[in-house]
């Protein structure tokens, strides 16, 4: 059984957002007072990210393959940059990065197994 995801998804929620305000912001090449508006949506979710970064970390450690996806669909969702070519590379890094962390995952587990053998 695992603990779930509803606090590094939190996480996720608030890092895309913040991508994406970024990224609307530099959009003109430079960012000034006005583009503070982006940043709003952002702001808000940053109180609950915060609050479960230590359970995140657990959670992450705890991904299994369904939660790994949901974390993907989450992202895949929430990114909205302005070059789609470019929201898709960094989506499918992130997929790459936590298919190379499940597959590390399962490989310890084996290494473990066979030193108690």
């Amino acid at each position: 059984m695992t603990i779930g995801t509803k606090d590094l998804k939190e996480i996720v929620v608030f890092f895309c957002r913040m991508t994406n305000a970024i990224d609307k912001s530099l959009a003109d090449g430079k960012v000034n007072f006005t583009d503070a508006v982006n940043f709003y949506g952002p702001l808000q979710a940053i109180s609950e990210a915060y609050d479960g970064a230590k359970n995140a970390i657990a959670e992450f450690k705890d991904l299994d393959e369904k939660e790994k996806q949901d974390i993907v669909d989450t992202i895949v969702l929430e990114l909205d940059l302005t070059a789609d070519v470019v929201e898709e590379i960094v989506e499918d890094i992130i997929e790459s990065a936590l298919d190379f962390y499940m597959n590390y995952k399962k490989i310890s587990i084996l290494v473990k197994s066979k030193k108690t053998k």
